[in-house]
């Protein structure tokens, strides 16, 4: 009797041990989750990553039914906030359950485990850039604790060195079921695009530039490709704006009205 006592004994308070010092092993529904939070999660590289969760409202759904994610990725010297207004609307009308992150060297993530100083944008090297990817990676894991959500149906909208950074990820992650693409650059900061788009593969991706930010329409249309099999204009349209800016700038600024124009392919992409 003493015995069993006593296994009960380690098991319960293993479980407290395990709830109370690794809270983040069960994390709340959902549902409890502000309308938007602040989280934290950390790369296989151990890379402090920070961002804001925001939810789906979706009121009068089927909570069976599971909703697709969204991953928001900003510009160069820049950080998460960028996103706030648009990631509004796609948990709100939109309905899907979004996650903005500030990438390494940028916003509030710029701790890592051993070292000295704080990460920078500014003294980062193009090999630092290019493993922002773990930074993606880690996002994409932090939403895999969620039951409610799909994540066989996740996208990824980047602008700037974040598209560049969105791709090279992506191309290696099949849930990634489309890309939105705002601004990217045949290489920035060491981060190249050219190689990755032809791993896509026949995945859907909107591309977005303005006339006004030459090398990023230059870029885009020749990200466009015209190489059989590999891109096709079904799967990959090319939004033109004329003077509408370089990435998140875009927003507001001409019509067709962007915000607009990301929701419905995401609506239609990610069903």
């Amino acid at each position: 009797m003493i015995d069993k006592d006593y296994s009960m004994f380690k098991k319960i308070a293993l479980t407290l041990i395990v709830v109370v010092v690794f809270p983040t092993l069960f994390p709340k529904p959902l549902a409890d989750v502000a309308k938007s939070e602040k989280v934290t999660f950390v790369t296989e590289d151990k890379v402090t990553i920070a961002g804001t969760l925001y939810p789906a409202l979706r009121e009068g759904y089927d909570p069976k039914e599971k909703i697709p994610a969204v991953i928001l990725i900003h510009m160069l010297r820049r950080d998460r906030t960028d996103w706030k207004t648009f990631a509004e609307r796609l948990q709100g009308s939109d309905g899907f359950t979004v996650l903005s992150i500030d990438i390494r060297g940028h916003g509030e993530s710029i701790s890592r485990e051993g070292a000295t100083e704080p990460l920078s944008w500014k003294t980062m090297t193009d090999k630092s850039f290019n493993d922002a990817v773990l930074d993606v990676k880690a996002a994409v894991k932090f939403l895999q604790q969620y039951k409610e959500l799909a994540t066989d149906k996740v996208a990824i909208v980047g602008a700037s060195i974040g598209a560049n950074i969105a791709l090279n990820y992506a191309i290696d992650d099949k849930n990634i079921k489309t890309l939105i693409l705002l601004s990217p650059g045949l290489e920035y900061h060491g981060v190249k695009t050219e190689g990755a788009i032809k791993k896509w593969g026949k995945r859907p991706a909107m591309i977005v530039a303005s006339a006004d930010d030459k090398y990023s329409l230059e870029s885009s249309r020749k990200l466009l490709g015209k190489e059989p099999n590999v891109i096709n204009e079904t799967q990959i349209k090319l939004l033109e704006y004329k003077n509408a800016g370089h990435g998140t700038n875009m927003f507001g600024k001409e019509e067709p009205d962007l915000t607009e124009e990301i929701s419905k392919w995401l609506k239609d992409k990610l069903k």
